[in-house]
């Protein structure tokens, strides 16, 4: 779920995603449970809009970085 964002209550999270992301662009991304900085994968914006996030240990959290690569 998309959470803490105001300016994106109007849209479902299909249509975040197909605005925050390009398809065939690369991004590189990021998943960590703490603020310390998993190594980042190279990812398509397809595959980002598909990614699947599981949040294992409750309550808890997961943090998703991710920047346009280039």
């Amino acid at each position: 779920n998309i959470r803490h964002c105001s300016k994106c209550n109007n849209f479902s999270e299909e249509e975040i995603c197909d605005l925050l992301f390009e398809p065939d662009a690369e991004y590189d991304v990021s998943m960590s449970s703490d603020y310390d900085e998993a190594p980042r994968k190279r990812m398509k914006g397809r595959q980002l809009t598909a990614l699947s996030v599981a949040i294992p240990d409750m309550p808890g959290s997961v943090l998703l970085r991710y920047e346009r690569a280039g």
